[in-house]
């Protein structure tokens, strides 16, 4: 049975800007034709993949309705395949009923919507129980990975049986979907995740399962070692659409290097920044080895690692809450962070990476205060000082370093749930102590992303960033800004809003600020590269001609519109 949550947030409704994905049903008639339709589906699932693989009762649903971004929608049940077949099925009986589906990996697109539909009365497609790797191989650098893979479970599987190779990680949680984030364009610590896939395979809209490059034959041996194929490369028409069901991909992984190593760097003041950003594409345009740079603003940072400082003192050193607090604000204070600080990271062999670090240093002293070091010193250095913790000062510089080592880790390859501490902090300081890589069941802390790509010029940022902090200001929001060197040219910008999502109002001002921004950079030519569930209509219109294309194509691979209506799509 369908469970109804209320309407969407008014600002949605209201607003010309952004008009409403959410569609309720006009009259009594439809209502009654959809349940019936809906009921009908819900049998046939039932008897195609079992029937606690089919979820529709009120507690099940509630619980994919939950969502960190405080959006309210409508689905009308919850599908668990497990396999490929499974999922065909699936899509063969969505077709015969009309009951649309929405797929979701493992559901943390945290921020943008979690699980929730863009359209209502959809049944969610879960593929977390598809979570099988399928095949590693540590020679070409690759891995064969289902939806429900997640970076955590990647990590334990190469770490176990393949040491030769390392994964693109990103700094979210240990169980979020590779394929998924992937799929979404998301960026890791070395780069797009979106350029690493090859051999996708998809169950198209009308039930038919395609495999992308070389994939569709029978005998290819090089499927992901050149993923273009022959004929069309069809592979990226499945990231950011909705024509299909992705149910496997080849994902790229990393010859792991000889050494690596990583820089603390901060920025005088936010007057240096232009300067600092036009060094940095400087300093990636003319090197001969891949760097990775992340670039916060204080706020960021505060969120990020006053958390873990707070919860090392309560944790691991016994100090009160309101003791370990201070303590936690004092070393941060001692560090001296400024309204801009980076994390830089690259690799290689010893004499690469040492002629990146001498390029690095007569790059950026002259700007900015950097401190390098590499895995082996920085465990040296936290073995050395443990000894000594006894001592507040050793014990304060010590509870630094045990705070920053999950985050350094990223730069190894080793994801780690450590930085979701700063999803709860602006709320609370009341850190969950199981289920904190769930933020959506819980139900304080609320988080909406604004991700523009930005040029990579100083100046460029400035007045952007400019903009962007007087909206906030406007609405009484904080934006907490990274800003990611993609390449030489440009610069993912993840801005994030915290509210209390128990506050009305505050979820209302903060969807209202995330509305506004977002329009402000489209109408200055900074098109997001990601979008929310509720935000759709910024980007997608119906007098553009690539949207109409991508109707075409959609009418073609999925012409009942079955799959994910609405999502990055006119239909």
């Amino acid at each position: 049975m369908t469970t109804k949550t209320g309407a969407l947030p008014d600002n949605v409704v209201d607003s010309p800007a952004y008009p409403p994905e959410h569609h309720a049903l006009p009259t009594a008639i439809q209502i009654s034709d959809v349940e019936q339709r809906t009921q009908s589906a819900i049998r046939a699932w039932r008897s195609e993949i079992g029937r606690q693989e089919v979820l529709c009762d009120t507690e099940h649903l509630r619980e994919y309705h939950n969502n960190i971004s405080g959006y309210e929608g409508d689905i009308s049940a919850v599908l668990l395949p497990e396999n490929t077949a499974q999922v065909q099925a699936i899509v063969h009986i969505a077709n015969n009923t009309g009951v649309p589906l929405y797929p979701v990996s493992t559901g943390k697109n945290w921020g943008l919507g979690s699980r929730l539909p863009v359209r209502d009365s959809c049944a969610i497609v879960d593929l977390s129980r598809m979570n099988r790797v399928r095949e590693v191989n540590e020679r070409f650098a690759y891995a064969v990975i289902e939806p429900g893979v997640t970076q955590g479970d990647l990590y334990e599987h190469i770490s176990a049986q393949n040491p030769g190779v390392a994964m693109n990680v990103t700094g979210s949680a240990r169980g979020t979907s590779i394929i998924g984030n992937a799929l979404e364009r998301g960026v890791g610590y070395f780069g797009s995740r979106a350029d690493s896939l090859s051999g996708v395979e998809v169950v198209l809209g009308t039930g038919k399962k395609l495999t992308t490059g070389f994939g569709h034959f029978a005998n290819a041996a090089t499927t992901h070692l050149y993923r273009y194929g022959i004929g069309p490369d069809l592979t990226g028409l499945f990231a950011q659409s909705n024509f299909g069901i992705v149910t496997a991909a080849g994902f790229e992984l990393m010859p792991k290097p000889d050494c690596r190593f990583a820089a603390i760097i901060t920025v005088p003041d936010h007057v240096a920044l232009p300067r600092f950003i036009d060094a940095l594409q400087a300093l990636m345009r003319g090197s001969t080895i891949q760097m990775d740079v992340r670039v916060g603003n204080r706020s960021r940072t505060e969120i990020t690692l006053t958390p873990m400082l707070y919860d090392y003192f309560c944790n691991e050193c016994g100090i009160p809450a309101e003791a370990a607090l201070a303590r936690a604000k004092q070393v941060m204070r001692k560090r001296r962070f400024t309204d801009w600080s980076a994390v830089l990271s690259w690799g290689g062999t010893r004499g690469q990476a040492a002629a990146a670090r001498r390029e690095l240093l007569h790059a950026l002293r002259p700007i900015a205060k950097v401190m390098i070091f590499d895995q082996r010193s920085f465990s040296r250095a936290k073995r050395l000082l443990h000894k000594f913790t006894f001592h507040p000062r050793i014990q304060n510089i010590y509870a630094f370093l045990h705070a920053v080592e999950p985050l350094n880790g990223l730069a190894w390859g080793i994801p780690t749930d450590a930085a979701m501490k700063s999803v709860y902090w602006p709320v609370t300081h009341d850190l969950p102590q199981v289920h904190i890589d769930q933020p959506d069941r819980h139900a304080r802390p609320g988080l909406l992303y604004c991700l523009p790509i930005l040029p990579a010029d100083g100046k460029t940022v400035e007045q952007t960033l400019a903009r962007i902090s007087a909206i906030a200001h406007t609405h009484t929001m904080t934006p907490y800004i990274t800003l990611n060197m993609l390449s030489p040219k440009a610069i993912d910008c993840v801005i994030s809003l915290a509210f209390d999502r128990t506050d009305k109002a505050r979820t209302r001002a903060a969807q209202d600020c995330l509305g506004d921004m977002q329009q402000e950079l489209i109408d200055q030519g900074l098109i997001p590269y990601r979008t929310g569930v509720r935000h759709m209509s910024q980007v997608v219109n119906a007098d553009d001609s690539f949207w109409q294309a991508a109707r075409d194509i959609k009418n073609a691979l999925d012409p009942n519109g079955i799959i994910a209506p609405g999502r990055y799509s006119l239909t």
